[in-house]
């Protein structure tokens, strides 16, 4: 088990919120792909 210190929770908080952005920029890309054809 790996020890939930402060600095891999403030790190698995940002790789959440990355991860977070990309799927939502993904996302939004392929709605504006649809919309032009």
């Amino acid at each position: 088990m790996v020890e939930l210190t402060g600095k891999t929770l403030i790190l698995y908080g940002i790789g959440k919120l990355v991860w977070c952005i990309t799927v939502t920029k993904g996302i939004s890309q392929k709605i504006q792909m649809k919309s032009l054809f």
